[in-house]
């Protein structure tokens, strides 16, 4: 499922490919991710205009850490999806790590509830893509 910002007809904005999660730790997504990456490579070669920014955001780790797991994971799917025909020339990977949160640290540690704690840290263990141009027309090497 692919959740898309209202402003993409109008040539900007951004959408999240709800299902996409990595193994912990790790590069690899995680086994029941081949349904979204489905989903995501029918989306991206229906629409071949676009050019896009892949936003890997974490959790909280290091910042070290996070960054550079970040960044790998977003060279990872920007692979994957060059293995699938995607157009290299199409896909900047970014790293973000923890600097975007959608909620707060704070408002996560206060909390009480476990379930409601984990599905807050969910929604900033993320992969966004921006769109930064919707016109490309380079052909793919």
């Amino acid at each position: 499922q692919i959740e898309l910002d209202s402003t993409l007809n109008r040539g900007s904005g951004e959408f999240t490919v709800i299902g996409m999660t990595w193994e912990l730790g790790d590069v690899k997504l995680s086994g029941d991710c081949f349904n979204a990456m489905d989903t995501l490579v029918l989306f991206l070669t229906s629409h071949p205009g676009l050019v896009l920014e892949i936003q890997v955001h974490s959790g909280r780790t290091s910042p070290k850490l996070s960054t550079d797991l970040s960044q790998r994971r977003a060279e990872t799917l920007r692979n994957m999806l060059v293995h699938r025909s995607i157009c290299s020339t199409r896909l900047v990977p970014i790293g973000k790590a923890a600097t975007e949160p959608r909620v707060s640290q704070e408002t996560i540690d206060q909390e009480r509830d476990p379930r409601l704690r984990e599905e807050m840290k969910q929604m900033n263990r993320r992969v966004v893509f921006h769109v930064l141009a919707t016109d490309h027309r380079e052909a793919c090497p």
